[in-house]
């Protein structure tokens, strides 16, 4: 867990305990501390003391919490639950589960401070629950297998490639691909549906096959890991993995590989050649599946579109310029200088398209080299102004 993502709770806590005037403590499903509340003023016991010091509630009070079906209820409801059954020097506190999903990912408690709870803290606590959830599940342990910490240990560094080869049920001189997994980025549920679908890859690509694939999310994406080798057919395995991930999230699904390289120093490649290839193919919207070699091209130009895009100074107000005149003058320059570069200068192919007469191309493209001031008759200037248009698919 990042520091920034513990400042964040950090600051989540303090503001409930403000609001419900008393301590607050969030922790993971194994009642690890998380985060707990310091607002100046307001009471502790030794019993948040001692889960404090210890960064984890006191195994004798889990095993109570076990034993009188306290965590039964956490984990399988919504229900704000009042404990006041730890001894004499045990301050009553309220405590509920922590959800995304059908899925608990914590607990959230709440102490008496010097007055009483307020008479809508059971109301408080689920909201904050809610609104803090997908803070918790970003990095956590329910969404990971120990083959998956495995496989995150080993993208960043931390094991070796030996290590991962026997997971893998292979050797640390075999070739290995890496797959990433994409589902929609702009979704109110995306959590969710990245909880889901690590549950269905887990039981769909690492079980059942000769050879076993590992998976892991890593900063909020999906990835795949497998032996693999240079003729091996991976795209027509990712479509099945796609078609069944489709399947049980009901949202578009896309698999992009990156290319076959050795276990031992080359996953770090094929990583990056697949999260660029997953860009692509995101950009364009189908296919759904493809390699790093396939779409390579696309890729570069999807990243130089993006890098244009965030230059103005580079892209200057050369379409801008051409969008206005058109919409001034009734003209349709623009359309006709992507006619005429997509058809590499041919003038009777981009006529065609434009459904005119070859000499009134002619005409147009002597008079928008005028207006725009380029020529397009110089080949390094025709691949400058393809780039620009390409930072603008949507202009004109």
């Amino acid at each position: 867990m990042t520091d920034n993502h513990l400042d964040d709770l950090v600051e989540a806590v303090d503001a409930i305990a403000r609001i419900v005037g008393g301590p607050v403590v969030i922790e993971d499903v194994d009642f690890r501390v998380l985060a707990y509340s310091a607002v100046p003023g307001q009471p502790n016991d030794e019993a948040r003391r001692e889960a404090i010091l210890n960064r984890r509630t006191p195994d004798f009070w889990v095993r109570r919490f076990t034993e009188t079906g306290v965590r039964q209820r956490l984990l399988a409801t919504d229900e704000v639950i009042a404990l006041d059954m730890l001894g004499p020097s045990f301050t009553p506190r309220l405590i509920t589960g922590i959800p995304v999903g059908d899925t608990v990912v914590g607990f959230l408690w709440a102490m008496e401070g010097d007055a009483p709870l307020p008479a809508d803290v059971a109301d408080i606590m689920r909201q904050f629950a809610v609104a803090v959830g997908p803070e918790l599940a970003r990095r956590s342990p329910l969404l990971e297998n120990p083959q998956s910490h495995l496989l995150r240990q080993f993208l960043a560094g931390a094991i070796p490639a030996r290590q991962l080869a026997e997971a893998l049920c292979t050797t640390e001189d075999t070739d290995a691909v890496v797959v990433a997994i994409g589902i929609p980025a702009d979704s109110a549920d995306e959590i969710i549906l990245r909880s889901r679908a690590l549950k269905v890859l887990n039981l769909h690509v690492t079980t059942g096959h000769r050879r076993p694939w590992l998976v892991a999310t890593i900063d909020q994406q999906i990835y795949l890991l497998g032996a693999a080798s240079a003729g091996h057919r991976i795209e027509e395995r990712l479509t099945a993995v796609v078609r069944h991930l489709e399947g049980a999230l009901g949202v578009p699904v896309f698999a992009a590989a990156g290319s076959v390289q050795p276990l031992l120093g080359g996953t770090a490649r094929s990583r990056a050649e697949a999260d660029l290839a997953l860009k692509a193919l995101r950009a364009n919207g189908e296919p759904v599946v493809g390699s790093y070699e396939r779409l390579r091209f696309e890729a570069v130009l999807h990243e130089t579109g993006e890098f244009l895009e965030s230059q103005p100074v580079l892209t200057g107000t050369f379409v801008d310029d051409l969008v206005n005149y058109d919409r001034t003058h009734g003209t349709e320059y623009l359309a006709t200088l992507r006619a005429y570069l997509d058809a590499f200068g041919d003038i009777r192919s981009a006529a065609d398209v434009l459904h005119i007469h070859p000499n009134s191309l002619r005409y147009r493209i002597k008079r928008l080299a005028e207006l725009a001031a380029v020529d397009l008759g110089d080949a390094r200037a025709r691949l400058a102004v393809q780039l620009l248009l390409l930072a603008r698919p949507d202009a004109g």
